[in-house]
């Protein structure tokens, strides 16, 4: 796939948006005893930030999508993840059926790049990166988003994967990015204090 960048002239080249349209489609299942496709709807999105340091991006849906009923709502700039607190990722591994998988909550530390990094043991595999990480919030009495999954470990070498410990980039870095390039209105009209 051919990507056409443009160059941000504030930040004289720095960062670099993909300016063709991206598809994105999303299925709403019914999961009871069997679990059944209800619906799909593809929507046409646009890439309006992103950092590969980061492993972030922001997309952009075409209003004439309208709009979605449920967005997640962040948990806090200063989110700790508390251990042994569970954490739950969403996400669609392999490309199957999206599922909710848990686990409990690792480490949380910001390496020399001052990207935060959350490790849990709720699983993921190739096809869940990009999927949320949660946690409850006894404060708010909801589910909140603590970061976006963006790998599991494994040893390369040895051709060991190992999906049950999982690396996030935390809350913190995705204010920091909303901030960086000026989203902060995001944070602000959809998370109320």
């Amino acid at each position: 796939e051919e990507r056409l960048f443009q160059r941000d002239p504030v930040n004289m080249g720095a960062k670099k948006r993909r300016t063709t349209p991206l598809l994105i489609e999303a299925v709403l299942y019914h999961y009871g005893d069997t679990i059944d496709k209800v619906e799909s709807f593809a929507y046409e999105a646009e890439v309006v930030a992103e950092s590969e340091g980061k492993d972030l991006a922001l997309l952009r849906i075409k209003k004439e999508h309208g709009v979605f009923s449920q967005i997640a709502r962040l948990a806090p700039k200063g989110f700790v993840p508390y251990r042994p607190d569970y954490a739950w990722t969403a996400g669609a591994s392999l490309r199957i059926i999206p599922f909710l998988a848990h686990g409990l909550f690792g480490n949380a530390s910001s390496g020399a790049s001052g990207v935060q990094l959350i490790q849990t043991t709720a699983p993921v595999f190739f096809g869940s990166s990009g999927g949320g990480l949660y946690h409850f919030s006894e404060k708010s009495g909801r589910y909140e988003l603590v970061g976006v999954t963006t790998q599991f470990l494994g040893d390369p070498r040895r051709r060991i994967a190992a999906p049950h410990i999982s690396i996030s980039v935390g809350i913190k870095t995705i204010y920091d990015f909303l901030e960086e390039n000026n989203f902060s209105l995001i944070v602000e009209s959809h998370n109320p204090q």
